[in-house]
């Protein structure tokens, strides 16, 4: 797979791509990125580097995950004043 087809399946899937470069590294990787309601979702593909490895299915497969859904932890205890109080009952 070379550049142009890797647009034109990402446009027939609604999604654009997004080459980022590493600052440090200066390596390239392939993002697709699409408009939602809340803002923008952003997918990573893989290197620039593996895309002649990439197949249609490992694509599609990558863009309808879910993402990484951040580990939130939520309070339930604060402390004040050396007294311990719970915020949830």
């Amino acid at each position: 797979m070379n550049e142009q087809e890797l647009v034109s399946l990402l446009r027939a899937h609604r999604w654009t791509y997004r080459p980022k470069t590493r600052r440090k590294t200066g390596k390239k990787y392939i993002y697709a990125v699409r408009w939602k309601n809340t803002g923008n979702i952003e997918r990573y593909i893989a290197p620039l580097s593996r895309l002649d490895e990439l197949t249609e299915d490992f694509i599609i497969n990558k863009l309808q995950q879910q993402g990484n859904v951040p580990n939130v932890v939520a309070a339930t205890e604060c402390a004040l004043l050396g007294r311990l109080s719970h915020s949830v009952a």
